[in-house]
C-alpha cells in the first residue's frame, strides 16, 4: 500500500484530468499480499494521501503521478504510518481509473512497481468516491 505514498522528483501534476479525478474521499476493500479482504479508505487533498484500515494499518503520504505511464504510476513518501518503520520510504504503485472505482496495486515497502493489477505480491485497494457531490459546486 505504501506504494500509493512515494514522493518522487518533479510536480503531483495538478492540472491533470487524473490528479482531479483522485481527490475526495474514498471508500471499499484492499487486501495485502493475497490475504484477505479489508474495508479502507483513502482520502486526497491536493497531493496529500491517506490511507486507514485500522489503528493497526494506515499511511499518510506526499505523491506525484509521472506523465505518460500506462498504466498510470503513482510515487509517494511517507510521512506517517501505523508501522514507524516505514517512515521516508519511497514506493511505488499503478492505478485504474474505471467508472467511479479507483483500483491501487502497491507494495507496503519500497520495491519493484507492479506490472499488472492481477499479481498477488503486491496490495491491491479498490474505492469508490464517498463523498459524492462535495466540492463540485452543489448546494445541498
Amino acid at each position: 500500500m505504501a506504494a500509493w505514498f512515494t514522493g518522487c522528483q518533479g510536480t503531483p501534476m495538478q492540472g491533470t484530468a487524473t490528479f482531479r479525478s483522485l481527490q475526495g474521499r474514498w471508500e471499499g476493500d484492499g487486501r495485502e499480499g493475497n490475504g484477505p479482504r479489508r474495508r479502507c479508505t483513502i482520502t486526497i487533498t491536493g497531493s496529500s494521501l491517506r490511507l486507514y484500515r485500522d489503528t493497526n494499518y494506515w499511511f499518510e503520504t506526499t505523491f506525484t503521478l509521472p506523465a505518460g505511464t500506462d498504466p498510470q504510476e503513482i510515487q509517494a513518501t511517507i510521512h506517517a504510518a501505523s508501522h514507524r518503520d516505514h517512515l521516508g520510504e519511497v514506493v511505488f504503485g499503478i492505478l485504474k481509473l474505471k467508472g467511479g472505482t479507483r483500483t491501487l496495486a502497491a507494495l507496503d515497502h519500497p520495491g519493484k512497481l507492479p506490472k499488472d493489477f492481477a499479481d498477488e505480491q503486491y496490495s491491491l485497494y479498490e474505492v469508490r468516491r464517498a463523498d459524492r457531490g462535495r466540492g463540485r459546486g452543489r448546494q445541498r
